[in-house]
């Protein structure tokens, strides 16, 4: 289905609808605008940061022939990064609290693990965090 609605396969019968309109009936441009599909497995011949990936999907709401990266594109991919950081952090801080459920504590190896972890992806989330806030402020 994502294949489809990014235009990797063409469906074969029936409709898809995006907000009550036709896929077919979207320019490329309109529907980036609305959807973006990154595959989990990749062979990208660069090696891209998160930010620079995200970045690709700001292309579509450029204008011009010569498009320029605005403020407003800065803070819309951190806000992205930051939201991919939140789910990590939930995710760390569910699987430290079903160890300490589990009776393992800070001298289990598989607690520590988790809550090293969960304190990296904290200090990186509040990196992006902290870069959102500044983008915003200058825009």
């Amino acid at each position: 289905m994502l294949k489809m609605l990014s235009g990797i396969l063409p469906h074969k019968s029936g409709d898809i609808l995006i907000k009550g309109k036709n896929l077919s009936q979207y320019t490329p441009k309109e529907l980036a605008k609305i959807i973006a599909v990154l595959p989990q497995h990749s062979s990208q011949a660069f090696s891209y940061t998160v930010k620079e990936t995200v970045s690709l999907g700001r292309y579509a709401h450029q204008k011009g022939w010569f498009q320029s990266w605005s403020g407003k594109d800065e803070e819309a991919v951190l806000n992205e990064v930051e939201r991919g950081e939140d789910h990590a952090l939930k995710a760390y801080k569910e699987a430290r609290e079903k160890l300490a459920k589990l009776g393992r504590g800070a001298t289990d190896e598989s607690y520590s693990l988790v809550e090293r972890q969960l304190q990296g992806v904290q200090a990186n989330h509040d990196q992006v965090k902290a870069l959102r806030d500044a983008a915003r402020a200058r825009s």
